[in-house]
């Protein structure tokens, strides 16, 4: 007697398309992440190397999926004159991505590495969580007259400024005294900003919503003792006394507005990948080739509490680890001329910095005058 076995293959074998979707998009979302850190560190590491970035973007990814499956019957009979039918069967699966990467070049490239940034782009990320200690010392270049330390193309060693001391005092005093509520960081809608005096009209704003920030000083807040480091923050600044009120502006300081407003000055995303390239401590001999440019910096003091050291070196926010062979436990991993170089993977310090980084990236390429559209990804799902 022969027997037939039939076998059927559907949908029951996993690659539904309902089933397929959340798999797939966490994995691909998994690997662009990857892909995006990957290509940022390089960029620091290349600046390290004064070598120039390159920028590459993903525009689409388009997954085919193939499934073959193949089946055999082979009837067999024995010298007793039983039948028997050994079967077989055979499946292969792929999937065959296509990605699609374009560089970054002209006008859009120099939006996004060369533009400043702008003072609502940081003080929307500090209202979002971000401390302010961190995104000043790593974004910003100027805070009413004070400097911060100065990057250069090629990481040439620069003296820090007279001011550098102070510019580090007013970054510690803002985080403390907005901690305590002494300080407080808000945006006004334009119903808000009817209030505001006629002049102020012109602080910089966020060109999407119109939302201007303002720094609100709160003296009754504090403590005595907290109450004389706000003071101290005024001076720093050169604020007026009596006034607590001050709209946060990226223009350049009029004689006739000083004192009235909080002024910054932006670093560009090519000014900020410097600042933190400027902290990658190289092997001998290269360090003798590529010294650090900051390594007159870490001592700098301020007139803060005793023994308080200054936050600006980028050591205080990013620390990337370089060796000669790949890391086993890595946040994110790069090869440069046969050197690796690395985040570890529980520095939560490092990875903060950098992830803040790829947030101010994301808000320069917001501010394209001609809007993209994001990366499609197209997934077939039978």
């Amino acid at each position: 007697m022969l027997s037939v076995v039939v076998l059927a293959i559907g949908p029951g074998c996993g690659l539904s398309g309902p089933s397929y979707v959340v798999p797939g998009v966490r994995d691909y979302g998994g690997a662009m992440r990857r892909s995006a850190n990957q290509q940022l560190l390089y960029n620091i590491v290349l600046l390290r190397f004064v070598e120039t970035p390159e920028m590459l973007e993903l525009s689409q990814i388009v997954s085919q999926h193939e499934v073959q499956v193949s089946t055999g019957v082979n009837p067999s009979f024995s010298n007793s004159g039983s039948h028997t039918v050994p079967f077989s069967i055979g499946a292969k699966f792929g999937e065959n991505p296509t990605l699609t990467y374009a560089p970054i070049r002209g006008e859009d490239f120099a939006m996004r590495m060369l533009a400043p940034l702008q003072p609502y782009q940081i003080f929307m990320l500090s209202r979002s969580g971000w401390d302010l200690t961190r995104l000043l010392a790593f974004a910003v270049q100027r805070i009413n007259g004070l400097t911060n330390l100065e990057t250069s193309i090629g990481l040439k060693t620069k003296k820090p400024s007279p001011t550098v001391a102070e510019f580090a005092e007013v970054a510690h005093l803002l985080e403390e005294l907005q901690i305590h509520h002494g300080v407080e960081i808000y945006y006004l809608n334009a119903a808000e900003q009817s209030g505001l005096p006629e002049k102020h009209a012109e602080m910089e704003s966020d060109p999407d919503h119109g939302f201007r920030y303002v720094m609100v000083l709160r003296p009754d807040q504090l403590d005595p003792a907290k109450a004389n480091r706000l003071e101290r923050l005024k001076t720093l600044l050169s604020l007026k006394p009596d006034q607590t009120i001050f709209p946060i502006m990226g223009t350049p300081l009029d004689l006739t507005f000083s004192g009235e407003a909080l002024v910054i000055e932006a670093r560009s995303i090519l000014s900020v990948m410097l600042y933190l390239a400027g902290g990658i401590h190289l092997p001998e001999p290269l360090a003798k080739d590529f010294p650090a440019p900051f390594a007159d910096a870490s001592d700098i003091n301020w007139s803060g509490p005793a023994g308080t050291k200054s936050r600006l070196h980028p050591e205080s926010f990013f620390n990337v680890h370089v060796g000669d062979h790949a890391p086993d436990d890595a946040y994110v991993a790069i090869a440069y001329d046969g050197i690796w170089f690395w985040i570890d993977a529980r520095d939560t310090n490092s990875k903060a910095t950098f992830s803040l980084v790829q947030y101010l990236v994301r808000l320069q390429t917001a501010r394209g005058a001609q809007p993209k559209p994001g990366v499609l990804l197209t997934i077939p799902t039978r």
